[in-house]
């Protein structure tokens, strides 16, 4: 049973309402196609059960559907086609045994699930799993020459070997396993925070300071003489071989730099056990006067154990930008910036203290804003004080409030209630009320009526209905003060009222229905996705 709020109006007794909510069954319903084998067929996996099941909730209701379609896409060239003969062959299946011969290296199979829905044929559910089958992967350490958009190459140069596959857009190969890595920032204090140069070294000799400009925190990187070295920072951090990096950067011209500005170069490079540096890329970028973000990705070599970040002014020139949000990822497509995982402890570690002084410190600006004060006393004791001249609120809490002279003005400036200094209390209200047992319940003392009315209006079957298929019952139930006394009013009192989208409709539905009923009844008819139904007690 569900029941409205009420509130009090200006000619009617008492007022409640209720919506009524319709929902698609269908929003609620998922597929899931399970695979005996999992997705990838080894060299030992011949076959594999395939089954559906189609949830609504945690409920398996898979028995409900006979209109499934079923989807075999195998790569061809450098797209995906369907296999319809293999789709009809399945159709409204829910379980098959799928053979390593259908995968065909590499297949996707989807799976729809269709069901009536306002007496329409209608896509409830789907679900789809990419199979692979590397029973005819030849491993070798080298990738094979010109792949197509799909193609696999086991590379057997690591152990474990990796299962790679040609990403066309990227024009590089992709780790299949990759999603299921845990992806990073790898680089330390990579916006600069903490306003030094922690985790970083300078390479070169260039000028670095820190700067505090829209909301962060900038290292300006420049230099007044041309160097054919880079000249800038460095950081080296941990790394993997053979794995896939990009990297980002937000740059900036200094605005107010009076020295020519030359562009900024990114390199990094591989070091192995043995300390040996080796360059992986470099790459220049154009910075401009607008705030930008620089992307760029690069693979690691077969020895590398670290990796060492460069930014630097472009060669033989002078320069002076702005860089922050650096992150190093261990991943090959850009994601959005976040701090270091260690760099938050840190931060935690620097926060503000939790002394007194401290504290007052943080709050006060080291006391020029004076909402908070110190006063030592005779003793030489800090004490510490709010200064009521400068607190502004809307609402004072507290346990206990101490004061005389108290004067309380409605919004016309005329004076509704007074403490004087004796403690007199004077009172000049046009409505007060005296609270029973909460907010809905109250005496008017000095209103007309003595006891609040309050309704509760109840929905036989609830509020919210699937399909478009709506069927209650709404009883109103009226109490004055704590006591039931809807049998002791006259049914030409109620009134109700609908309200939704389509106000011509409401006016009609009004001026027809819901007058002096107790009880109404609510059927599809009366509701189009929601509706709010309100019912008033008139006065006599």
């Amino acid at each position: 049973m569900f029941f409205g709020k009420s509130y009090s109006h200006r000619g009617v007794l008492s007022r409640a309402s209720i919506t009524i909510q319709i929902i698609e069954d269908v929003a609620i319903y998922k597929a899931q196609i399970f695979s005996s084998n999992g997705n990838i067929f080894g060299t030992t996996d011949k076959t594999s059960d395939i089954h559906l099941v189609v949830w609504k909730g945690l409920t398996d209701i898979t028995a409900k559907f006979s209109d499934i379609v079923w989807k075999r896409f195998t790569v061809s060239s450098e797209q995906y086609e369907e296999d319809l003969e293999w789709g009809n062959k399945h159709l409204n299946q829910k379980s098959f045994t799928l053979t390593k011969e259908e995968i065909n290296k590499q297949a996707k199979i989807q799976v729809e699930v269709y069901g009536l829905v306002d007496g329409k044929r209608q896509l409830v559910a789907t679900d789809y799993v990419s199979f692979i089958d590397v029973n005819d992967l030849q491993g070798s350490p080298t990738p094979p020459s010109n792949p197509q958009d799909g193609d696999l190459w086991l590379d057997n140069s690591v152990i474990p070997p990796r299962l790679m596959m040609w990403d066309n857009s990227l024009k590089m190969w992709v780790e299949v396993t990759v999603a299921g890595k845990d992806r990073r920032n790898l680089l330390r204090n990579s916006n600069f925070y903490k306003k030094t140069l922690d985790y970083w070294t300078k390479t070169g000799r260039p000028i670095i300071e820190f700067e505090s400009l829209s909301g962060k925190k900038w290292a300006r990187i420049r230099s007044n003489v041309a160097s054919s070295d880079y000249c800038g920072l460095s950081q080296i951090c941990n790394a993997l071989p053979k794995s896939n990096y990009s990297f980002q950067i937000l740059s900036q011209v200094y605005l107010q730099s009076t020295a020519p500005n030359g562009n900024m170069t990114v390199a990094f490079y591989s070091i192995n056990e043995n300390n040996i540096k080796t360059l992986i890329k470099e790459e220049t970028f154009d910075i401009t006067n607008d705030k930008k973000v620089w992307t760029t990705t690069f693979t690691s070599l077969q020895d590398t154990n670290k990796i060492e970040t460069i930014i630097s002014g472009e060669e033989n020139s002078t320069f002076d930008f702005l860089v922050t949000n650096t992150k190093l990822e261990n991943y090959i497509i850009p994601t959005e910036w976040e701090i270091a995982i260690e760099d938050i402890q840190d931060a935690l570690d620097h926060k503000v203290g939790n002394t007194h002084e401290e504290v007052f410190g943080s709050l006060t600006d080291n006391g020029k804003m004076q909402g908070m004060y110190v006063d030592i006393d005779e003793h030489g004791n800090k004490n510490f004080y709010f200064n009521a001249s400068y607190i502004k609120t809307g609402k004072l809490l507290g346990e206990y409030i101490e004061g005389r002279n108290l004067l309380v003005n409605n919004k016309y400036g005329d004076k509704t209630f007074h403490i004087d200094a004796d403690g007199n209390v004077s009172i000049s209200a046009k409505k007060l009320k005296i609270l029973i047992n909460n907010e809905d319940e109250y005496e008017d003392v000095a209103g007309v009526s003595d006891i609040a009315w309050k309704i509760d209006i109840i929905s036989s079957n609830g509020i919210v209905f699937k399909n478009s298929i709506v069927d209650t019952q709404l009883k109103a139930i009226v109490f004055k003060g704590k006591n039931n006394v809807t049998d002791q009013l006259n049914a030409s009192q109620f009134v109700w009222k609908r309200k939704s989208e389509n106000a011509e409709e409401d006016e009609l539905w009004n001026n027809t229905k819901g007058k002096g009923v107790k009880v109404i009844n609510i059927t599809t008819n009366d509701v189009y996705q929601k509706a709010t139904f309100t019912c008033e007690i008139n006065d006599i």
